[in-house]
């Protein structure tokens, strides 16, 4: 066979040069997308968590660039650092791993074989930059595509405008608009989906989501897991705990379909989701804020969270602590973040805890905020606890606010509802109303809200009353 009678065999084969290439043993839908992607011009697949999406993703890049003689491919994720940290390491894992020579200058984010031949990582706010690539061979990859900006995608269409081009769209299905979506809808767009129990650590034990459901799930591993770094039985059971098999976070990152999100949603799945990789930098002036929501045993946590600015800069849980014992450990925790008030919610045994860090605090203003009572704005809002809700989901919507990627925080964010009262105020679902759905109290949720609470200090009039008849 002459060379070019092996790059065409090459072309038609991607599973076959993966797997030679870097002496690796593909799953069926892996295998699925690298076919789709030979065989279409677009592939969308969307997928659960922790299936190696990037792990094909880089190999498919690899197969095109090194099978079709001067390409290009061009990256992109919603964050440089998502393209630089995940893709492309993953890219430059594989490449060092091949046991086959694979030419070219390797950066960070840029493999050159030469001057009009590479692949590389980009990611930005201006959309001008995708512009100005063009080959006969191209391939656009688009990683955690829900995330991506819109302009973007709009920017690289002249990209992929050639006969030969190529465009791969994956990600979790967390955004219920734009690209991603619309790509699920669009008949002439090869498409995948890939939940846990397709996966193989599902499939080699036939475990079901009944399994999960029941907790039958254990009785039927006989073996070692065939793949322990993909997602496993046992943190989709804890997920199943956690979140319900009916939060938006379960579809999207356990099932792989786009979440079921009404308009009673307060915060969308999408806005959690770009929050947890926002880029945002605190400036020197910005205000700094303690939440501390508290529980007293039971299944509820106490969850301390410290913002600044727009930053959310430490999370903090503990279980079955006692008033002096969260009093303690809140005073401890307010010692590493010295400037700024502490919100406590001082319904219940909260108002003992405030109490006691207004003995142990002297720096501080130790602020006690009742969420049941009005809202400042009466006429809009049911309650405190809705009006100070609403502010935060507004952080979220004109992204003004950077969180960690906390599973457990992300889920309770995206599983709160909001209505309306009969004289038209926003009402925010109760903790007893989260509970009949089999959900858990939105802890961290309530911390982070009293974190970024802006309360106006008003005067207890009964207080006030007692005082005067003194």
């Amino acid at each position: 066979m002459d060379p070019a009678q092996q790059l065409a065999k090459l072309q038609s084969l991607p599973v076959y040069f993966v797997e030679e290439a870097f002496r690796e043993s593909l799953w069926p839908y892996q295998r699925q997308i690298l076919n789709s992607l030979r065989d279409n011009n677009t592939t969308a697949v969307r997928s659960c968590h922790g299936i190696g999406k990037s792990y094909t993703a880089a190999r498919a890049v690899l197969w095109f660039l090194y099978c079709f003689p001067n390409s290009k491919v061009i990256t992109t994720a919603p964050t440089f650092r998502q393209v630089e940290d995940i893709l492309w390491r993953e890219l430059r894992s594989a490449k060092q791993k091949a046991v086959i020579p694979l030419t070219g200058s390797l950066s960070q984010t840029k493999l050159d074989i030469s001057e009009e031949w590479f692949a590389l990582g980009l990611s930005t706010d201006q959309p001008d930059r995708f512009q100005g690539y063009h080959a006969q061979h191209i391939l656009l990859v688009v990683d955690e595509a829900a995330g991506v900006n819109e302009e973007i995608f709009q920017a690289s269409e002249g990209i992929v405008s050639s006969e030969g081009a190529k465009t791969l769209l994956i990600g979790n299905p967390t955004a219920l608009a734009g690209t991603f979506y619309q790509s699920f809808r669009i008949p002439n767009i090869s498409k995948v989906q890939i939940s846990c129990f397709d996966t193989p650590n599902f499939q080699q034990f036939g475990i079901t989501i009944e399994d999960i459901r029941t907790n039958t799930w254990q009785q039927k591993i006989n073996a070692p897991l065939p793949a322990p770094y993909l997602i496993t039985p046992e943190w989709v059971y804890d997920k199943f705990l956690k979140w319900g098999d009916n939060s938006p976070m379960w579809q999207a990152r356990v099932m792989g379909e786009f979440p079921i999100q009404g308009e009673d949603t307060l915060i969308p799945l999408q806005k959690i989701e770009a929050a947890t990789v926002r880029e945002l930098i605190a400036k020197p002036e910005d205000m700094e804020q303690i939440g501390a929501d508290v529980a007293r045993f039971g299944s509820d946590k106490t969850v301390f969270v410290h913002r600044k600015g727009p930053v959310v800069t430490e999370i903090k849980t503990f279980a079955f602590l006692d008033t002096m014992e969260t009093a303690e450990r809140l005073f401890d925790f307010s010692r590493f973040h010295p400037f700024g008030e502490v919100h406590i919610d001082e319904i219940g045994v909260g108002a003992g805890v405030a109490d006691r860090m207004r003995q142990l605090e002297d720096k501080k203003e130790i602020v006690g905020i009742n969420v049941g009572l009005p809202a400042n704005n009466t006429e809009m809002f049911f309650n405190l606890r809705a009006e100070m809700y609403w502010g935060l989901r507004d952080r979220f919507i004109t992204g003004d606010i950077s969180i960690p990627a906390n599973d457990d925080l992300m889920s309770q964010l995206a599983n709160l509802k909001f209505k309306y009262t009969p004289k038209g105020q926003v009402q925010i679902e109760s903790k007893e109303e989260m509970k009949k759905r089999g959900l858990p109290s939105p802890d961290i949720a309530d911390a982070l809200v009293l974190a970024f609470g802006n309360v106006y200090n008003k005067p207890n009039i009964l207080s006030y009353m007692e005082a005067m008849k003194a």
